[in-house]
């Protein structure tokens, strides 16, 4: 008996020592098989169970970096991926075609899955799927349709592809029938409208995402749920922390190269500066023909967003337009009569006024998916903003991550003391645990509609924006903003635009981006000073002979210094005529003419009004049914992709018997995140649950037969011993 009892804890012992390496990674790597998951009906598996990076195969000889999978004990290498950006800048519109170039390297036919960032107010309308010399053309359709015409071309061995807007800016890409040694392209069309800031303008195309969290919301109402995201055909997927699926950067199984970005831009304006691009290199910059001509150097890394700024404003005149487009961009559903316009002004830089007191609310995210760059970041953008307080300000800081921990319980004055508390604070945070962003807004944001002080009360919000049901978020802001204003700074290499510009919406502030460590000082002085008081307030605007504008979108807000107001309408035969612009200024009444300016026909400003308004809907009374036939009504009239329409295309020949195998494309993580923290940012119940079942089963078996009964264990498809 008492042999019996110390094998069988020996047999605990050796258990648990063995088991110790395998669940000390269980947290990354489940996040990697997951991520491997997601993919509805085109998913696989990497093996069976984990095994910690150092224990991984390394690849082949000339094939550092593919992401190796197993399926059926055959080994298959992943696809390689390029990225091309071709760019056409006009005035204050952006129209980019990104073409993504597949290469099936196994030796059998495949079906794969792409998922992928667009700005926050990007208009998708077309898309190309080119194989070798062939071209097949996007055709929008129902989501549902496209999806039963893309399942049914796959089944039968036809090539296909289907673009579908996921969630928020994420979009997915599928082919079918992707033959060994093809070379695929799949070719994106989109625009956006640039918004003039300081009297620049920046464009951002991301090349890389921060994994989201899948946070809960508090809310008064069933339907404001959080939804975590996933790809449209895939199961509801449970993570151990929370986290969307995402890949470990540190694990060779898991990844595919870093993929590479090329860039050739045209910018045409203004009387344009120097172009500067803070996160990539240019190796070719020539003016010529009244616009840039530029490239990126060559082997780009794609770990960080593609960032382009500009200045289109010197001194201090007033940025004023308004464009106008006659029909519709795609000329098979053009018609003449129908006119669509955008409105870009920016008042001239004001006179020194004097400055109200304030109380300033720094909300800080301190979640795990900010850990590295982000949160060095973070902290001197803090630090900085308690440089900037007055004796006459008061202030508090909220820190954020699985739960909210606000400094104080209310704001306190801007005193020495009080600052050398908030600075002591500030350099204490690290970077560990979930975005539960719900309760920080519900603390910062008192809803109290008046302020007896007089102060302004601005919240300054600090974060990367990673984190799901964004729309839930977004009402809870609308909800609780009162007198307050929200001014989303977004933190990191690839922060989440989509949160960050509808956050600040609702919030009726105005978003930053800090890409860098180099960047905090200029962007939150900049920020800082652009909000100590309006420049333009109460703001209207009408058709000259005083008629409201009917076709607006947007809603009207306070004018910052340096900001810009961008409006997109829709015009019916003989309604064009010059808009006045009016509002407050120091107390004065003020006014501007803006004349309409036209443009070439399919400039795209049909678009960019189709965007604004399917964005409009989600924040219009009406049934979840009525709002989904409104978008799918859109989307086809417009030829625009949305949550409800999506763009698919099929070669009409058979290539394969239909059986090619299902794989999923890694997405670049950014430049500086620290994905080999994510495992803290939230209990790891499931993983010692499973590592204790293990045990056990382990220590039972060797009381049973000792060590030479219990074989191999498979790990992720290969075989270990197991003691």
């Amino acid at each position: 008996m008492n042999m019996v009892k110390r094998g069988a804890a020996a047999g605990i012992r050796a258990s648990i020592c063995t088991l110790a390496l395998g669940f000390t990674a269980f947290g990354s790597a489940s996040q990697s098989t997951t991520a491997a998951q997601a993919a509805g009906g085109e998913i696989i598996g990497i093996g069976q169970g984990y095994v910690s990076p150092a224990a991984a195969t390394p690849p082949a000889p000339g094939q550092g970096g593919e992401l190796v999978f197993e399926q059926g004990g055959k080994e298959a290498a992943q696809l390689a991926l390029s990225t091309n950006v071709d760019l056409k800048v006009s005035a204050f519109v952006s129209r980019v075609t990104l073409s993504q170039t597949f290469v099936n390297q196994s030796g059998e036919p495949i079906n794969g899955s792409y998922r992928f960032a667009l700005p926050p107010n990007a208009a998708v309308s077309g898309m190309r799927l080119a194989i070798g010399e062939r071209i097949l053309e996007g055709d929008i359709q129902e989501k549902r349709t496209a999806e039963r015409t893309f399942n049914q071309a796959r089944q039968q061995g036809k090539r296909a592809s289907l673009v579908s807007h996921s969630e928020s800016n994420l979009f997915t890409t599928r082919i079918a029938n992707f033959l060994p040694g093809e070379t695929l392209t799949v070719s994106i069309d989109y625009q956006e409208v640039l918004k003039p800031r300081e009297g620049r303008l920046e464009l951002r195309i991301p090349t890389a995402q921060t994994p989201r969290y899948g946070a809960s919301v508090a809310s008064d109402s069933a339907d404001a749920a959080p939804r975590r995201l996933h790809p449209d055909s895939a199961p509801a997927l449970d993570t151990p922390n929370g986290f969307w699926p995402h890949e470990s950067p540190q694990s060779e199984l898991a990844r595919v190269a870093m993929p590479k970005v090329a860039l050739n831009a045209s910018i045409l304006g203004f009387n344009l500066g120097q172009i500067d691009s803070p996160n990539h290199s240019l190796c070719e910059q020539s003016f010529r023909e009244g616009g840039w001509q530029l490239s990126l150097c060559p082997d780009a890394d794609a770990d960080r967003d593609m960032v382009l700024g500009w200045s289109v404003n010197e001194g201090s005149s007033a940025v004023a337009d308004f464009l106008v487009q006659r029909g519709y961009s795609y000329p098979a559903e053009a018609q003449e009569d129908i006119s669509h316009g955008l409105v870009a002004f920016m008042p001239p830089q004001p006179a020194m006024a004097a400055r109200l007191p304030r109380e300033l609310i720094l909300v800080i995210d301190t979640s795990g998916s900010m850990s590295g760059d982000s949160m060095t970041q973070a902290r001197s953008a803090l630090l900085h903003a308690l440089g900037g307080l007055r004796p006459e300000d008061s202030f508090n800081i909220i820190a954020f991550s699985n739960q909210a921990r606000p400094l104080w319980s209310v704001a306190r004055p801007a005193s020495a003391v009080n600052l050398g508390m908030a600075q002591q604070f500030v350099r204490g945070l690290e970077a560990n645990g979930g975005t539960e962003m719900a309760q920080a807004l519900e603390l910062a944001l008192d809803g109290r509609e008046t302020d007896e002080s007089g102060r302004l009360r601005q919240v300054l919000f600090i974060t990367d924006g990673a984190v799901n049901g964004e729309d839930a978020l977004f009402a809870l802001i609308e909800r609780r903003l009162g007198h307050s204003r929200l001014f989303p700074v977004a933190i990191g290499s690839a922060p989440n635009g989509y949160f960050m510009t509808r956050a600040a919406m609702a919030g009726r502030g105005t978003f930053t981006f800090i890409g860098h460590g180099g960047e905090v000082s200029d962007k939150m002085s900049g920020l800082l000073g652009r909000i100590e008081h309006p420049v333009i307030s109460n703001l209207t605007v009408t058709w000259q002979d005083g008629r409201e504008v009917k076709g607006f979108v947007q809603k009207l807000s306070d004018l910052y210094a340096g900001e810009a107001l961008m409006l997109s309408l829709k015009a019916a035969p003989g309604e064009l005529m010059p808009l006045i612009v009016r509002g407050n200024t120091d107390g004065q009444p003020w006014e501007r003419t803006l004349s309409p300016r036209p443009v070439p026909a399919a400039s795209g400003l049909d678009l960019t009004y189709a965007k604004a308004r399917v964005d409009a809907l989600a924040a219009e009374a009406m049934t979840n049914d009525a709002r989904r036939d409104a978008t799918v009504a859109l989307g086809l009239e417009y030829h625009l992709v949305t949550a409800h329409t999506s763009l698919v295309a099929v070669d009409k020949t058979p290539v394969t018997d239909g059986n090619a195998r299902n794989v999923r494309l890694a997405e670049a993580t950014p430049h500086g995140w620290q994905g080999g923290r994510l495992p803290q940012t939230a209990t790891s119940s499931l993983g010692y649950l499973l590592a204790g079942i293990m045990c056990l089963l382990l220590a039972l078996l060797g009381t049973l037969g000792g060590p030479d009964k219990l074989g191999s264990l498979s790990i992720r498809g290969r075989c270990h011993d197991a003691i």
